[in-house]
């Protein structure tokens, strides 16, 4: 059972000082950073009111749980209300109290919520479920199997939430009467006010649903979600909005569509289709299912007044807003070089001038160099193909560690090369053997089979069997039986013959690996990344310009004047400009 103790000092303040300091303000008008900072002087009265609510006494908790709502747009052409997302900002007390009891929810949510949801879960990402569809819809394609993908959207689904039938799930799941009682305080007394050019409408009592913006909220819906499949919409309050709604077929040529599809009210669609923010497809994504990610990147520049940054104002925003923006598409799928030179050339051109398209000219140090880490004399601007290449190797250590996603045991979005890399970076040992590739995985003296026998390995049909199945009644032998006939490949089976005849399965024990490129062994995106630039070789050690008290802007100022990239006279004159 959850947690009903009650609240101390340390949950309190771990909760606060987790908490983000510059989100917007609520009613009271406090943010974060005032209850960081003032911490020392307030943290016994925000433990008195924790104790009150503790105590079940949340009769004056309404003058604290109220919000005002402002409608962020869902897209650039809004027109109606259906195109706007309320969003709530919460009296800070109220939200407070809400992160406490999420943080005593969030470790139960694994067992409590099924795989097949992947969102506001910690150790669960939402590409799992898309990388699980995308498999599935490929597979279904391959195999030329007539099937039909159905994409429901439930309409509002955090505006109609039944209170009522949330409680019971909660009492279903074993959550007792003082848990249950507190979401009724959060509920029952929750008010919102419109915002409307800065100023404030009436108050809007609650009767259902859940405020976005709460950091209990996410929690809540995943567990009113999870029995609605049982009975959809009839005592939860969730409907499915069929405008939103459509159906795609796979395969489906010789079927007619019309009479299978004519009960259905939503809208036909094809692949690629968007799903979860990303192009689910049957096949190779075009440039035109990819332009739109450019576009995007192109737009944020708009408003930017990028002519008005000076450089090291321009780098920030390359750094951590424009270089940011393809990450999710890039864990899931490799960008094509066109369009990775395209979102290059973006970057390097807003970098320079402020601006969307510039010459080549105008780029004082080119954009392989730039975008080195800062150790190896670049400016630290992300290598996206290098970055992507680190955000997919993820799926290849999730796959090894054994974790239960929905796609285990289907096709991940790895290439040859990130395989490769892969390979290269972890150290097996091998205990029952039923994890360790025999042929793929450097299980046997830090060295792949592949690698030791690389003619043997041509000639083996099924080339990821376990290294447990493959030793088991010698079944690697088995299968090369009467295909080794030069001399090299005599040669290779008794080196490898002789090395494993003695080899003994530690059966008690599971295989494991380890990470080359992080002292603790652990796989990181950031150390996979970096480990793609070892070997690299740089004629400038500029670390000392960057550990330099100075403004960014004289940095950058010296960082260029030490790749001679300045514009002066004689740099002019290579280039062909007046001077």
């Amino acid at each position: 059972m959850i947690s009903e103790a009650p609240f101390s000092l340390d949950e309190g303040k771990e909760t606060i000082f987790s908490m983000p300091s510059d989100k917007a303000r609520g009613p009271d008008g406090f943010t974060g950073v005032f209850f960081k900072e003032c911490w020392d002087i307030i943290k016994e009265d925000v433990l008195k009111a924790f104790h009150q609510l503790h105590g079940m006494n949340g009769t004056d908790f309404k003058f604290l749980n109220s919000a005002n709502i402002v409608l962020i747009p869902k897209k650039s052409d809004a027109k109606s209300v259906g195109d706007y997302r309320p969003i709530s900002l919460i009296h800070s007390r109220a939200k407070i109290f809400s992160k406490l009891l999420a943080n005593r929810f969030a470790p139960f949510l694994n067992t409590l919520i099924s795989m097949s949801q992947t969102a506001f879960i910690r150790k669960r990402c939402i590409q799992d479920n898309f990388l699980y569809v995308q498999s599935v819809v490929r597979r279904l394609h391959k195999q030329k199997k007539p099937a039909l993908f159905l994409k429901l959207d439930i309409q509002k689904a955090f505006d109609t939430v039944n209170w009522g039938y949330l409680l019971e799930v909660l009492q279903v799941m074993g959550f007792g009467p003082r848990w249950r009682e507190w979401i009724s305080f959060l509920f029952g007394s929750a008010t919102s006010r419109a915002l409307l050019n800065g100023s404030q409408g009436t108050a809007i009592q609650h009767r259902r649903g859940v405020r976005q913006g709460d950091p209990l909220s996410p929690m809540e819906e995943l567990v009113a979600i999870k029995d609605i499949l049982h009975a959809f919409g009839r005592a939860s309050g969730l409907v499915t909005n069929l405008e939103k709604s459509s159906i795609h077929p796979i395969r489906c040529e010789d079927v007619d569509l019309d009479h299978v599809l004519q009960p259905f009210h939503g809208t036909w669609g094809t692949f690629p289709c968007r799903y979860l923010g990303l192009q689910l497809h049957t096949r190779a994504l075009q440039k035109i299912h990819v332009q739109p990610l450019i576009e995007k990147i192109g737009n944020r520049l708009a408003g930017w007044k990028g002519n008005l940054l000076n450089r090291a104002g321009r780098l920030t925003l390359v750094s951590y807003v424009l270089s940011s923006m393809p990450t999710y598409h890039l864990a899931v799928f490799p960008l094509a070089v066109w369009a990775r030179k395209r979102i290059d050339k973006i970057r390097c051109s807003f970098l320079w001038k402020g601006k969307a398209e510039s010459n080549g000219g105008h780029c004082l140090v080119s954009w392989p160099l730039v975008s080195k880490p800062k150790a190896l004399g670049g400016l630290g601007v992300l290598n996206l193909d290098k970055f992507g290449r680190a955000l997919r190797l993820r799926w290849l250590w999730k796959d090894w560690m054994g974790e239960d996603h929905p796609w285990k045991g289907l096709e991940m979005p790895c290439n040859r090369v990130d395989r490769l890399f892969f390979n290269a970076s972890i150290v097996v040992t091998v205990g029952d053997g039923k994890t360790a590739k025999f042929w793929h995985d450097s299980w046997l003296d830090g060295m792949a089979l592949k690698n030791l026998a690389p003619h043997l390995f041509n000639l083996v049909p099924r080339k990821n069997k376990s290294v447990a199945w493959e030793l088991s009644g010698e079944n690697w032998i088995k299968t090369l039986r009467r295909k080794i006939t030069t001399t090299v490949q005599i040669e290779e089976f008794v080196s490898l013959w002789t090395r494993l005849r003695d080899f003994q399965l530690q059966l008690d024990l599971p295989d494991s690996i380890v990470w080359k490129w992080s002292p603790d062994g652990i796989f990181s995106v950031n150390s996979a990344y970096r480990a793609q630039f070892y070997g690299s070789y740089s004629h400038l050690n500029a670390n000392f310009v960057w550990k330099a008290q100075a403004e960014p802007k004289c940095k950058i100022f010296a960082w260029i004047l030490l790749q001679d990239k300045l514009l002066t006279a004689n740099n002019l004159a290579a280039r062909g400009w007046p001077h």
